[in-house]
């Protein structure tokens, strides 16, 4: 075959492969039984073969081009069998097309094997059969054609018309990666990074991956992204990450769109550019992809790179949150729970955290929980109540979500106790720990070094926060000055310094070195040989000597009252109420 018709026999198989590749969860390969779209595809591979018949002339009237196929020329009968194929000088007919690579196939021919191969595994002109499948692609693969040898490597990895065998697909795929097939080489990477039918070998994923990138393969090149970004077979390399993502980016590939709109977001291998972050994510949105719609919502929801447009945002988010994305789910969720941008819906925000709960979401997972607890937006259980606070302590590190399980728990008989649990015994056997973090952990917009995402959706983007600055301003100073807030406040110090999560700032003033730092502020009254506080919670951010800005977010509005002599135990109810703000309301501001 001429390099002139090998070039397009791999642009063909490029675009087929695409299509095939998209659905699986790191790696675009899906390991199901081919479905009848697949092998459509599939089969327009057999072009390829057509396609490197040397050109008859067209004059040739189709009578003489049959006696000659009939007297048995081969390549009479290719040419016949191409004009039934695609109905050139003939009304096409791929029963014709069959009966003549039959013919030709029959004399060793091996493009008509594989189109032979490819028309029984789809069912084109003949009666869907893949061990006729089979007995041809391997006719084609004993003659050391690297189509018919891919061709068999997907029958037995799928396991249709033999007994799958992914050991013997990894043999014939291996035979044909080694001759430069460029879809067999990126599904040899997939295999090895699976570790199916070969130990699992990261190393020798990314080998394959690079072999087939480097001829353009953008599903190869997306995946090298993805491993540079994670580590996976090679050093972590963000900016070789990048470089990867670009290339499948621009070749269409919505998924490495998505996550080079991430980078240029956050900064993450390369200059942060949140316009281009926000142009890549829609690309990505566009094309359907749900972590693109996720995070396009995202930047929307908060002014990022895009004009800020709740409304936007929350249309993104459903779309993400209608393909199953977890976080989108989450977000809608609190969207509908707090009115923000929607009519207050408290029944839709139960609705969407229990679709996000179900998918492993810790933090869905414990609002639906209080939400059965309180009665709102479904009906009043304690039963369920449990079952979703206690799934969700099993990952939230927050002291307070262990408190509320107990809370519930001491309302349970025992009998109902003893069901709830082993309903929470079977539940997290079906549905192994994905996760163990803060509830503060789930981001509304990315955040700075987000590490490269997964191909497909992901699912849920965790980004771990660190430890967070806080500092804690009066706007009376003198009424927190006495003896009883003295006690809360040392305590309330106290719990912020020992829960590693935080850490107590003096002042704002730090000559712009600082991160952004949570704001408190409070006020606090004392009457009756009792203190209340006021708090409101924000956001600061200093940009030199003098010169902090500090945004409140007015929903965070809250009044505790301690009982007389509980000062110390107040402070420590105090903490708990700053985290659950944090965790569920969230602070929305502008610093400007």
């Amino acid at each position: 075959m001429s390099s002139r018709q090998s070039k397009r026999v791999n642009a063909i198989n490029v675009a087929i492969w695409i299509c095939r590749k998209f659905r699986s969860k790191l790696l675009c390969l899906r390991t199901e039984a081919l479905t009848h779209a697949a092998w459509r595809y599939i089969f327009l591979c057999a072009v390829f073969c057509l396609l490197a018949i040397p050109p008859f002339v067209y004059a040739q009237s189709i009578t003489e081009l049959k006696s000659k196929a009939e007297d048995g020329d081969v390549q009479a009968q290719l040419a016949l069998a191409k004009a039934y194929h695609l109905g050139e000088g003939v009304a096409k007919d791929e029963e014709q097309a069959v009966k003549w690579w039959e013919k030709a196939a029959e004399q060793g021919d091996v493009a008509a094997q594989v189109n032979l191969g490819s028309a029984y595994s789809l069912g084109a002109g003949v009666p869907k059969n893949y061990a006729a499948a089979i007995r041809w692609y391997t006719k084609a693969a004993d003659q050391g054609n690297a189509e018919g040898q891919r061709g068999l490597a997907l029958l037995y990895h799928s396991g249709q018309g033999v007994p799958k065998d992914d050991a013997v697909a990894v043999r014939w795929y291996t035979k044909a990666a080694d001759q430069g097939n460029v879809q067999a080489q990126s599904d040899l990477a997939a295999i090895y990074h699976l570790g199916q039918g070969v130990p699992q070998d990261d190393a020798a994923a990314v080998r394959w991956w690079k072999k087939a990138a480097e001829q353009g393969d953008v599903t190869a090149q997306g995946n090298l992204g993805v491993a540079y970004g994670l580590g996976a077979g090679v050093p972590q390399d963000f900016a070789e990450s990048v470089r990867w993502h670009t290339k499948a980016a621009e070749n269409g590939n919505a998924a490495s769109q998505s996550s080079l709109g991430i980078a240029y977001l956050s900064g993450t291998g390369i200059s942060k550019d949140e316009a281009e972050g926000v142009k890549w994510l829609r690309k990505s949105a566009e094309q359907g992809n749900a972590a693109g719609e996720f995070w396009l919502g995202a930047s929307y929801y908060s002014g990022t790179g895009v004009a800020k447009d709740t409304a936007e945002a929350l249309r993104w988010y459903r779309k993400a949150g209608d393909q199953g994305n977890a976080a989108a789910q989450y977000n809608l969720g609190q969207a509908y729970n707090l009115g923000n941008g929607v009519e207050k819906d408290t029944a839709e925000a139960a609705r969407w955290w229990q679709k996000a709960a179900e998918q492993g979401l810790a933090k869905a997972q414990y609002n639906l929980g209080m939400a059965y607890r309180a009665g709102a937006g479904v009906e009043k259980d304690n039963v369920q109540a449990y079952f979703w606070i206690a799934i969700a302590a099993s990952s939230l590190e927050q002291g307070f979500v262990k408190d509320y399980r107990d809370k519930v728990e001491a309302v349970l008989t025992p009998a109902q106790l003893a069901d709830v649990q082993e309903r929470i015994r079977k539940w997290e056997e079906a549905h192994p720990a994905t996760q163990t973090a803060s509830l503060n952990s789930l981001p509304s917009v990315p955040q700075d070094q987000h590490q490269a995402q997964p191909q497909a959706q992901p699912s849920v983007h965790l980004v771990a926060l660190g430890i967070k600055p806080v500092f804690i301003a009066f706007t009376k100073p003198a009424t927190c000055d006495g003896k009883l807030a003295s006690v809360l406040f040392s305590s309330f110090k106290e719990a912020i310094s020992t829960s590693q999560r935080h850490e107590l700032i003096r002042d704002l003033s730090d000559n712009g070195k600082m991160d952004t730092v949570l704001i408190i502020q409070m006020a606090c009254e004392e009457r009756n040989n009792s203190v209340s506080v006021t708090s409101t919670y924000g956001e600061a951010k200093c940009f030199g000597p003098k010169n902090c800005h500090v945004a409140l977010d007015p929903r965070t509005g809250n009044v505790l009252s301690c009982d007389p002599n509980g000062e110390p135990i107040c402070g420590k109810e105090l903490f708990k109420e700053f985290e659950y703000v944090l965790a569920t309301t969230g602070i929305d501001v502008k610093l400007e």
